[in-house]
């Protein structure tokens, strides 16, 4: 029960300091407490076999560890600390940051017996107390070694191997600290009553410094000592980090300090009182590097600021309280100077990194009150609680610590930021939140207004200079105009050249509300504007006056613009007007603004104003706006034929040089664009311009707009077929006058001129037709040659289909070809003949009848021109050979081969399209060749073989059954496939074939070998009598006698069965793919009868390997319980056993009962269960057959002794244990609790059992045989017990810390409740407490006479009750549905009690 209390603290602490970048935080700041520079954090993956070690037991703890190394060395304190759980000496040593004294035990989430190495010293901890306890080392909780002295002892030399990494030499003292973490696994998770089942993995833990390292750039911050931290997994780095600080000496701060002086202010201001404040500013420098797949190398670089306070406006109370839990007036910011994007949230920190994000762009430590877990901070969130309890005191804390230290801090920042920006133009995210607020999420997101607020605030009220405005001039907030929006920098450098200073507060309604701000606005900055033109306005640049122009029609407001005085709207070649100017012409897009340029108009320069500024003035309804309030107009038609006309004057006649020809055309380009402009009147536009040239022609002349269509050109502008075929014709013949060409201009304007009807177009195949047609173009389609009459072809083609006005057009055009002709070109006029379209290309033979004319279609656009018309006939290939080419051959047969042969060959290759019906027709034609006797004669292709298929095998070379195909032959082997020729493996040949094997005479079974194993490498056709295969023998395989003879499929199976099946049924001597087996059944499971006949064989021939190979294909797996009384599993001895007399190891000398597995039986540990350790069920069973021979020989002895050496390893039952039996002096079996070590006396021989000498000291001892002293003493007295306790005073420390005095009383009720006699509680204060000093049972009593707290109730204490008192363990002993009797009452000592009775020391750790 002692035992108990021991783990349920250690089960609480880690509750407390749960797994994860918890433990190595822990780890550092101890660490950084004992003034190490640096951490490693070694993984170490190696399990270390070397023995012997201290004790045997320590092997389990050899396996993968984590090593945490530091450069400091362990004072004597460190190691009493660590031996008194929760009740560390950092609780009462001010200067170090430990608020709890138990952060070294959160270790034991990962582990049951960390290890240390410091100094000289080698300590070990086992919080069980199993191994430690024991007599050869004889220090419950864990030995101390002093390795130096020791370092030649072979076990001390092994149990110093883990540590290599670090302690190189072992002879002299080590100058650090490693304390190795041995990662719990699952044998001791089992067992472990610290962390019941929670076993570690080495990739849990990589896990671990996979996150830790992400907060590894930060956790150096606000560490006093420690400068590097390291992350290795075996000897490869993974993580590591260096922090260096250093200080501006041109940088202008309030107190002149250096980052080594933490420690020095930490404790003349925190601890000793001596000062009454420090504060100070530096540069610290973080260097981050990550290896493997993820590796990286970044610099951070923070500005660190301390602020520390002693005493001042702190409360008496909260000040007490404070000191009471080592929580001082210090806090510190770090300023991001250069951070990678992702980490521009700052967090919360208390010396350490915590799992909360700030909110704010810097990082904030302070001496917070957090939760024992260090999750949280204390917020007074629990209105149940008194106002005194830890919990509201701690929030009342952190509220005043943030209020008055981190604001301090956080000035003291601002202040060296404010000299960096001076003096290196640092762009920090610190300073630009200060108190600019940048539109930037990334930026804004981790802000917290409220923090930011109260700095604020300082400033203002403080008066200070920190505000910036833009310019980076800093000034008071009352000269400052703020703003929300964020303005650009050009805009932001004009502000300041016009004297307007502006500043960009966080938060700006909160400011506001607490402080009135005066706001900037597009109405203030105009209004500051009015008036007369002042000389600074020259200075402004033309970006400025962009950006202004923006701000000024931002609020949407324009009544007021005319009266602004700076210019800001550019002007053509006249530099900047203001808007009051008249006269000015607005272009409202860019076409406008490049045709109408020139003259004696003032224009506005678009090309000057920023493009969303531009869209916004030409927004329709601002556009109105600014006409009807100012002077600025528009173009329309009446204006713009005005300017054309007056330009064409200008421009002069046709004598124009090729630059200016080309710039009118570009002109004239421009200006059908805008005529052509969606809303444009048709009537309207050539009204305005008509009797103006400015319709372009081919030949680079202009043609007049008029309403006259007669003579109308043909455009042959665009990029269509036909009008791109008329350019390329017109390069070879004569130019026509009725053609535009559009001569470069855009689709725009040839579009314009076909909106308003004033074109013929090429892609309306009437219009086409008709120009084709027309008398004077007639010739034109005469003179083209072979390629362009083509081209004209195509180009028709792609504008069909066509009405019958056109067809009839067409029809009479010469642009048909006639098949087989040499260029020969002819119309589709009407008459008596017949038209007959035939695709040359595919069929080279054609049958000519009266009245009928052959129009070669093979051309595609040829064969759409036709099939358009609908004038003539086309039939399929399918069609011309059943109408023509066959009855031809069978007229021709009778004439000899040379007259069908041809044709015969050119219809095979068309078998693909056709029918059935029609390849029977050619197949049933006797022309395919074949050699029959020496001779050649014809027969039908349906009944012939393929020589070159895979059946072909199957057939004799002589049955005639192969067509004689030679090189020069019209006939493939692949067309008469088509027709019918054997070329695949059909049921019906497969049935022909079968029955001709199975009548093989016995001398030709070898040759039928080969053929059967082609065949069953072939996929066999559906639809096979199956029965009809598996009745016959027709099958070559060999026996087990060695014969070969012809099996059915029943009676064999392959040969890649032949290790499984050998000894059951007959083997072929070649393999079979798989859908032979499936059609034959070879791939089903044979039958339990077949497989036990294969095991009986094997065993009968002593065949391993093909008891191996039935049991790796599975063969066994369902029948184990058939076969379990056959010895069919080798053992090490070459014996065969029953699964069950088998272990993977740990039986030798322990044959012929049981033994270890064979090597080569390995496998069948997945099989069937085979234990890897000999378990107490198999001993015990070797123990029942040794007990069947007493007495025992000379072996058998040898087997009993090396029983007991087995039992003594397992941890047996105290009930298993009675089960135990070993051999006396005569070689019989008896329990060891009958058995005793040594020798007797005469006095002593008929009283005890004496073991057989042969049984080893150590095993007796395992097995706790009492010696025959021991015995006797036994039998005299009963001992009392001596159970390892912890100390008293730690536990009672520990309950006090997790259990507030609040609760007190509704503990004792709880215990009344649980008690089940008591029905009523009272509690009595005695204040007066005048009670006898004098003649107690002890003086010191006397201290426990004055007043006091009574608990009173009617149950009745029990015998238990007492007996634990006694046994000096007044808490958690006796363990009840609520709660743990004696818990309560060290919730009385805050009150005044003095306890007496619970005094024990937890001991040291002791040398031995």
């Amino acid at each position: 029960m002692a035992e108990l209390i021991l783990f349920q603290v250690l089960r609480n602490v880690i509750r407390e300091y749960p797994a994860g970048g918890g433990v190595l935080r822990e780890l550092c700041q101890n660490a950084d407490d004992a003034g190490a520079s640096t951490v490693i954090f070694h993984l170490d993956r190696q399990k270390y076999t070397a023995v012997p070690l201290l004790h045997e037991d320590l092997l389990d703890f050899q396996g993968p560890a984590l090593l945490a190394y530091n450069d400091s060395v362990f004072t004597d304190n460190d190691f009493i600390s660590l031996s008194q759980i929760g009740d560390s000496l950092k609780v009462n040593d001010p200067a170090s940051t430990g608020k709890f004294g138990r952060g070294f035990n959160s270790v034991y989430n990962w582990t049951d017996g960390p290890s240390i190495i410091s100094g000289t010293s080698l300590l070990f901890l086992d919080p069980h107390e199993t191994w430690s306890a024991s007599p050869e080392i004889g220090c419950p909780g864990g030995p101390l070694y002093n390795f130096v002295k020791h370092h030649t002892d072979l076990e001390i030399r092994n149990q110093l191997e883990p540590f290599d990494t670090f302690v190189v030499e072992s002879d002299r003292p080590f100058s650090g600290t490693v304390i190795r973490i041995p990662l719990r696994t699952p044998a001791q998770a089992s067992f472990s009553k610290i962390a019941p089942g929670k076993a570690i993995s080495s990739a849990e833990i990589e896990e671990v410094f996979s996150k830790f390292a992400e907060e590894l750039p930060y956790t150096l911050l606000f560490l006093k000592n420690v400068r590097k931290i390291v992350l290795r997994v075996d000897n490869e780095v993974v993580a590591q980090v260096t922090v260096s600080n250093y200080i501006l000496e041109e940088a202008s701060l309030t107190a002149s300090a250096s980052p080594g002086d933490v420690n020095h202010f930490y404790r003349h201001i925190l601890v000793d009182g001596r000062e009454n404040a420090w504060r100070a500013s530096w540069i610290c420098k973080i260097h981050l590097e990550r290896f493997g797949a993820n590796s990286l190398s970044e610099e951070y670089e923070f500005v660190v600021s301390h602020a520390m306070l002693y005493g001042g406006n702190i409360l008496d109370d909260l000040e007490n309280w404070s000191r009471s839990f080592k929580l001082f007036p210090w806090a510190a910011v770090a300023a991001p100077l250069h951070v990678p994007p992702s980490h521009r949230c700052g967090r919360l920190f208390s010396i350490l990194p915590l799992p909360i994000f700030s909110k704010q762009p810097f990082h904030i430590h302070g001496m917070f009150s957090v939760t024992p877990d260090r999750a949280s901070i204390h917020r007074g969130e629990d209105m149940a609680l008194s106002a005194s309890s830890e919990a509201n005191m701690g929030a009342r804390w952190n509220k005043w610590l943030v209020d008055n230290v981190v604001v301090d801090a956080w000035v003291e920042a601002l202040y060296l930021l404010r000299s960096l920006n001076e003096i290196k133009s640092y762009n920090s995210i610190g300073w630009r939140f200060w108190p600019t607020a940048i539109l930037d999420t990334e930026i804004t997101n981790c802000c917290d207004s409220e923090l930011l607020q109260r700095v604020f605030i300082k400033a203002v009220d403080e008066e200070l200079e920190l505000i910036p405005t833009i310019g980076n001039n800093l000034k008071r907030h009352v000269d400052i105009l703020y703003s929300e929006n964020h303005l650009s920098d050009v805009l932001q450098t004009a502000l300041a050249v016009l004297d307007i200073g502006v500043s960009f507060p966080v938060d700006y309604a909160a400011l506001h509300a607490v402080r009135p701000l005066g706001a900037l606005s597009s109405k203030s900055i105009r209004n500051a504007l009015k008036g007369p033109s002042k000389d600074v306005y020259r200075s402004i640049s033309p970006e400025a006056r962009r950006e202004l122009l923006r701000l000024f029609i931002q609020d949407g407001d324009y009544t007021d613009l005319r009266d602004v005085a700076l210019p800001v709207l550019p002007v053509v070649n006249k530099g900047y007007e203001r808007f009051s100017t008249h006269g000015l012409m607005f272009a409202r897009d860019e076409l406008e603004d490049r045709i109408f340029r020139g003259g004696s108009f003032l224009i506005v320069d678009t090309q000057n104003l920023d493009d969303d500024v531009l869209m916004e003035l030409r927004r329709d309804v601002i556009l109105n706006h600014l006409i009807r309030s100012t002077g600025i107009c528009v173009w329309d038609l009446k204006s713009a034929a005005r300017l054309t006309q007056d330009r064409l004057r200008s421009a002069g006649g046709a004598n124009k040089t090729q630059d200016e020809a080309r710039e009118h055309l570009e002109w004239i380009e421009g200006l059908w664009q805008w005529l052509s402009k969606p809303g444009r009147v048709p009537s309207a536009v050539i009204g305005n311009f008509s009797g103006i040239a400015i319709i372009p022609n081919h030949n680079g002349a202009y043609s007049e707009i008029t309403t006259e269509r007669s003579n109308l050109p043909l455009n042959i502008s665009g990029r269509d077929k036909v009008s791109l075929w008329f350019k390329k014709v017109l390069k070879g013949t004569p130019q026509a006058e009725s053609l535009y060409t559009s001569n470069g201009l855009s689709k725009s304007t040839t579009g314009g001129l076909k909106d308003l009807d004033l074109l013929l177009h090429p892609t309306d195949l009437l219009e086409l037709a008709l120009w084709l047609t027309n008398t004077s173009n007639r010739g034109f389609v005469d003179s083209l040659d072979n390629i362009a009459r083509k081209e004209l072809v195509e180009g028709i083609v792609s504008l069909m289909p066509c009405t019958g006005h056109v067809s009839e057009l067409l029809r009479t055009l010469n642009i048909y070809k006639r098949a087989f002709g040499v260029n020969e070109w002819i119309t589709l006029s009407r008459s008596s003949r017949q038209y007959v379209g035939i695709d040359t290309s595919k069929f080279p033979q054609a049958f000519q009848r009266d009245n009928i004319v052959l129009v070669d279609i093979g051309a595609p656009e040829q064969r759409f021109l036709v099939d358009n018309l609908n004038v003539i006939k086309i039939p399929t290939i399918t069609q011309l050979i059943s109408d023509y080419v066959i009855p031809a051959i069978e007229q021709a047969i009778p004439k000899g081969p040379k007259e069908f042969l041809p044709i015969y060959g050119e219809c095979l290759k068309h078998t693909r399209n056709m029918n059935d019906s029609l390849k029977q027709r050619l197949g049933r034609l006797a022309c395919v060749p074949v050699i029959s006797n020496g001779s050649i004669s014809h027969q039908p292709a349906c009944n012939l073989v393929d020589p070159e298929s895979k059946v072909a095998f199957l057939f004799h070379p002589l049955e005639a059954r192969f067509p004689a195909v030679y090189p020069a032959s019209p006939l493939r082997l692949s067309q008469l496939q088509n027709l019918g020729l054997i070329d695949r493996l059909s049921v019906g040949v497969l049935d022909e074939r079968i029955d001709h094997f199975a009548g093989t005479n016995l001398d030709d079974i070898p040759a039928l070998e080969g053929k059967i194993e082609k065949l069953m490498q072939m996929t066999p056709p559906l639809g096979v009598d199956i029965s009809r295969l598996m009745t016959r023998r027709w099958i070559p395989a060999r026996r087990a006698d060695g014969t070969l003879a012809l099996s059915a499929p029943t009676q064999c199976r392959d040969r890649l069965k032949r290790s499984l099946l050998k000894y059951a049924l007959a083997i072929t001597e070649f393999h079979v793919n798989v859908e032979w087996e499936n059609l034959l059944g070879w791939n089903v499971r044979p039958s339990q009868a077949m497989r036990r006949s294969q095991l009986e064989g094997c065993l009968r021939c002593e065949d391993k390997t093909g008891i191996q190979s039935l049991a790796k294909a599975g063969y066994l797996n369902d029948m184990l319980d058939d076969i379990a009384t056959l010895p069919w599993v080798l053992g090490k001895s070459e014996i065969f056993f029953r699964p069950e007399q088998l272990v993977l190891k740990g039986a030798s000398g322990l044959v012929p009962y049981v033994d270890n597995l064979h090597v080569d039986f390995c496998f069948l540990k997945d099989i069937i269960q085979i234990d890897s350790r000999l378990s107490a069920k198999k001993l015990f069973h070797v123990q029942t057959e040794l007990e069947k021979r007493c007495p025992l020989d000379d072996r058998g002895l040898n087997i009993a002794v090396k029983l007991l050496e087995e039992f003594a390893k397992l941890r047996l039952s105290e009930e298993e244990k009675h089960r135990v039996k070993a051999p006396d002096t005569d070689g019989r079996m008896y329990s060891i609790t009958e058995l005793t070590i040594g020798t007797l006396d005469q006095l002593m021989e008929n009283q005890f059992l004496i073991l057989h000498p042969r049984v080893s000291q150590e095993t007796a001892r395992r097995l706790s045989i009492p010696s025959v002293q021991k015995r006797y003493l036994e039998s005299l007295t009963d001992p009392d017990d001596f159970a390892q306790q912890e100390d008293t005073e730690t536990m009672i420390n520990d309950a006090l810390k997790r259990y507030p005095k609040d609760t007190t009383f509704t503990e004792f009720l709880a215990n009344a409740e649980d008690c089940g006699s008591a029905t009523q509680i009272s509690w009595i204060i005695d204040t007066e407490g005048s009670f006898p000093t004098e003649g107690l049972i002890d003086p010191q009593l006397a201290a426990l006479q004055g007043p006091a707290l009574y608990c009173f109730n009617d149950g009745v204490f029990s015998d238990q009750d007492f007996a634990a008192i006694r046994k000096k363990r007044v808490y958690a002993l006796i363990l009840e549905p609520t709660g743990i009797i004696g818990q309560p009452l060290p919730r009385l000592y805050p009150e005044g009690t003095w306890s007496f009775l619970i005094h024990r020391e937890l001991g040291s750790p002791r040398n031995c």
